[in-house]
């Protein structure tokens, strides 16, 4: 086979570079000559640029291009006959070059080189395939996490619907079309490619792999199509949030203490976990046709430090509607009772229908919560006086607000009464924990619990309710407009 230069071809003209190399008959390119070994020397021509035929010296090249030709045409023959082959392998060892010591010298082709620096890899198991057809292409095994959880880089998921949206990217209804069942289907928002996969989404799939639980959602795979990454959920047709939108339906006590009763169950087993949600809200909390509830999006959640009960960690976190008084008083040393508080406030909304407390910004939060529930009172909270920001609510000008917070959850019994108020203590240190609810007088009093049963209703998520109740807005903005406007005459 011709040799070949790394030099560059000269652009023009009739001048040609020459290059000097030392080959030894039958060795590769590459391979070093031990000294003392008779040594030849070829002087090569590289192929000039305007089509000029090389010199005496391509000769030489064309010679050796046909003794090499020659020596594979009767290796190709020898193959056939295993032993012409043997006898042929035993002669060119013999012919082969020795080092000082005797052996043969290994004469392999030069490795490829591999750069310093590699791309790193995702924290999930990839799969690693070589697709021959489009088809093959479109329908790439999954690979195993080891978790239950498996990991894909083929788009078979067909899109139906969105039906969440938020800082971690949006949620769709799809249909698995390997498979015909429907998930849900929440696209990763990475805001940089080399950035790579959020913390949060590493940390949610992490946490999800190492949970087995009735009432929490299960993750199915990862999908990676394209750009986007994707998580495969199980597909429930409402959420708390979207139902208690709805205006046709209606929840008895019963049904309203059964779905209490699984979000406890969940939480309390989260908090055995020594996991923390940090994101309880209605909207998280997904309803089957058949009433079972399912605690979703841990995007927020994190393991607690119990070996250090002083770990710190950000107060940036769970839904203002649903964030206790610590955290918005600057608080960084929590623990599961700040998940307490918010199921507190579901409790109360599922009889109410609508949020207990609806501030705009942390200070109208803390007042909503404060005109309810009473004044942060030092000698009941002590604690309170050292959080970062209890100075902006006291400046020694402020009167002592009584709770009224029985007048606000009403025609409620009065276990259902103290399980809401033991829930949304002021005083973190005062709340109850999930595991002692589940133990309280409002469980075990009548009525039972009794499931939701929605089989006759469409499906409600708090995404839709609210895009529907703004079109209806808009629609009725646009009717009065259209109403009052002049009259062409």
């Amino acid at each position: 086979m011709p040799l070949t230069s790394d030099r560059e071809k000269p652009s023009g003209g009739s001048s040609v570079a020459t290059t000097s190399l030392t080959v030894r008959p039958g060795q590769k390119n590459g391979a070093k000559i031990p000294n003392g070994s008779k040594q030849q020397t070829l002087k090569r021509r590289e192929a000039p640029s305007d089509g000029n035929k090389p010199g005496p010296e391509g000769n030489k090249n064309k010679k050796w291009k046909q003794n090499k030709q020659n020596q594979q045409r009767k290796q190709g023959k020898n193959h056939e006959n295993p032993s012409k082959d043997q006898s042929l392998h035993k002669k060119q060892k013999q012919n082969a070059p020795k080092t000082a010591k005797g052996r043969t010298k290994a004469t392999n082709e030069p490795k490829e080189q591999i750069p310093s620096s590699l791309p790193k890899k995702p924290v999930l198991n990839s799969v690693q395939s070589t697709p021959k057809t489009p088809a093959e292409k479109d329908r790439t095994p999954a690979a195993s996490t080891g978790e239950g959880i498996t990991y894909r880089e083929s788009p078979v998921f067909e899109h139906i619907l969105q039906v969440g949206e938020g800082t971690y990217g949006k949620v769709y209804k799809a249909k698995n079309t390997d498979t015909g069942r429907i998930i849900a289907l929440k696209r990763l928002r990475l805001d940089s490619e080399r950035e790579g996969m959020p913390i949060t989404a590493i940390r949610e799939i992490k946490l999800l792999q190492s949970l087995r639980h009735d009432n929490i959602v299960s993750l199915y795979e990862m999908v990676v199509s394209g750009r986007h990454t994707y998580m495969a959920f199980e597909y429930l047709e409402h959420d708390l949030a979207g139902l208690l939108l709805n205006p046709g339906l209606t929840m008895t006590p019963a049904n309203i203490k059964s779905v209490f009763l699984q979000l406890t169950h969940a939480l309390a087993y989260l908090h055995h976990k020594n996991i923390l949600h940090r994101d309880i809200k209605g909207s998280n909390i997904l309803v089957s046709q058949d009433g079972q509830i399912k605690l979703a999006d841990f995007g927020l959640a994190r393991p607690m430090n119990t070996m250090n009960p002083n770990t710190h960690y950000t107060n940036r976190v769970i839904t203002l509607w649903y964030r206790p008084p610590e955290l918005l008083l600057g608080s960084t040393n929590y623990g599961p009772e700040v998940d307490v508080w918010g199921i507190g406030c579901l409790l109360v909304e599922l009889f109410l229908k609508s949020a207990l407390f609806q501030g705009s910004t942390e200070i109208s939060q803390l007042d909503e919560i404060i005109n309810v529930m009473g004044s942060l009172d030092p000698n009941v909270w002590p604690e309170v006086v050292n959080l970062p920001w209890y100075y902006l609510l006291n400046d020694g000008t402020q009167r002592i607000k009584p709770s009224i917070f029985d007048a606000v959850f009403t025609n409620v019994t009065p276990a259902c009464y103290d399980l809401a108020s033991k829930m949304l203590a002021l005083n973190p240190t005062h709340r109850i924990s999930a595991p002692d609810a589940l133990n309280h007088e409002y469980f075990k009093e009548d009525p039972q619990p009794v499931n939701l049963s929605l089989e006759s209703t469409a499906e409600w998520h708090d995404f839709e309710a609210k895009r529907r109740r703004k079109q209806k807005k808009s629609e009725a903005q646009e009717t009065q407009e259209t109403q009052q406007a002049p009259v062409q005459q």
